[in-house]
């Protein structure tokens, strides 16, 4: 699934200032409603995490955790989804930093709650 990303300034500041956030372990994630009709994704790693390597190892994972959401469960939310990564990001394995966007998806309302405890019993 190819994700599409957020690349203008002001659609950054637009989430900063006046989105919905919610602070995990592993990232923030900011939402807005983007007008457009389709998701769009974009990641925030700053210098402070690490050099070159490392930010980009975290933003594979994170890459790799968005993909996983919206793969797996009903995505209802079409708008600008802006994640800045946190330390811990760059030692966690996707697996936990999926499940913890999981949980942020589901506080800020763009995943039922249902979706997750269905796949839950299905496995």
């Amino acid at each position: 699934m190819k994700i599409t990303t957020v690349c203008e300034n002001r659609a950054y500041s637009k989430a900063y200032s006046k989105g919905k956030k919610y602070a995990g372990k592993y990232s923030v994630l900011y939402v807005t409603k983007n007008g457009s009709g389709k998701v769009r994704v974009g990641l925030t790693v700053t210098k402070a995490r690490g050099n070159a390597v490392t930010r980009n190892r975290i933003k594979r994972v994170l890459r790799a955790a968005v993909t996983e959401n919206m793969k797996n469960t009903a995505f209802a939310h079409s708008g600008d989804i802006i994640i800045v990564a946190r330390d811990a990001a760059a030692f966690a394995k996707s697996d936990a930093v999926a499940k913890d966007m999981e949980t942020g998806f589901i506080r800020l309302g763009l995943i039922p709650e249902t979706s997750s405890a269905d796949e839950k019993t299905k496995s």
